[in-house]
């Protein structure tokens, strides 16, 4: 099996790591996490901060190591929110993913304790980034999905509210938004009902549900179980699936190796070809 998952992760892609620099303790910086990467035979790795964008370190680690680190950026309150000047700047660095709110969006103020280290982070008498108001996606957001669709790049949810989640998504496909992530929407840091997942799912091909490892390990307050994670990608289809490790804690096993039991697990109900497709076949597009 070992020699099997190998060949799996073999060409992939990792669209959801977390590495030091970083406020939050991480198992490993950007140059050691792009060669473990290289090393289990993947072809590239997003950056993801919570805090800070990361496409200008994704150039660094590149050159240093000689393989494909991307950058990000995430619109918590420390980049100033929903700002498009932000937002612009990290597309010309080069970053492909533009995360939605994740520890200041209005779901993670109001519930701090999902992940016991946002606690620290999280004031909730600044509240939280709106996305929506008075039933519309605010006039910032506008802006910064013009710009996504102008880039082509990829949207990614974060961890938003599921209502404000349908409204973001069904706004950047009317635009014409090509690559959509609902960020582990599964996770009890979003809590998405399926048939929102599913109404979503229909209205682009483009859009693809992520399954990280870090929503089935124990640093989060209600995992998912590697089963009912299974059940989940079946009722999506691989198709339209993405594996991620969302790694990098300082307290779980070094992303590669989440990723390896992962799919170690994921083999019990799902071909080779499946799991491929889930990690190299459908992240390949999202930052292409």
């Amino acid at each position: 099996m070992v020699d099997e998952i190998k060949k799996i992760l073999n060409g992939g892609y990792d669209l959801h790591l977390h590495t030091s620099p970083d406020i939050f303790p991480r198992k490993l910086n950007d140059i050691d996490a792009a060669l473990f990467a290289k090393e289990a035979g993947l072809k590239g790795i997003v950056l993801k901060n919570h805090f800070s964008p990361t496409s200008e370190r994704a150039q660094i680690a590149s050159e240093k190591t000689d393989f494909n680190v991307i950058g990000s950026i995430t619109l918590n309150r420390t980049v100033g929110g929903l700002n498009p000047e932000a937002v612009e700047a990290a597309l010309r660095s080069g970053a492909r993913i533009v995360w939605m709110p994740t520890i200041h969006s209005l779901k993670t103020v109001s519930e701090p304790d999902m992940v016991s280290m946002f606690k620290d982070v999280v004031d909730a008498e600044k509240g939280g980034v709106p996305i929506v108001k008075d039933g519309k996606i605010v006039s910032e957001l506008l802006s910064i999905l013009s710009l996504i669709k102008e880039k082509d790049v990829t949207l990614a949810t974060g961890h938003i509210y599921p209502n404000e989640a349908v409204e973001l998504v069904r706004e950047a496909v009317r635009i014409g938004i090509k690559k959509i992530i609902l960020t582990h929407p599964f996770s009890c840091l979003v809590e998405m009902e399926f048939g929102h997942v599913k109404e979503l799912l229909s209205l682009s091909d483009g859009i693809f549900v992520e399954f990280t490892c870090f929503d089935c390990s124990s640093l989060i307050k209600r995992p998912l179980s590697y089963e009912r994670a299974a059940e989940l990608i079946k009722e999506v289809t691989p198709h339209r699936a993405i594996i991620s490790s969302d790694g990098g804690q300082s307290l779980n096993p070094m992303p590669t190796e989440m990723l390896f039991h992962m799919i170690k697990n994921l083999l019990k109900n799902f071909t080779f070809q499946d799991i491929r497709q889930m990690i190299v076949h459908n992240p390949s597009y999202l930052i292409s």
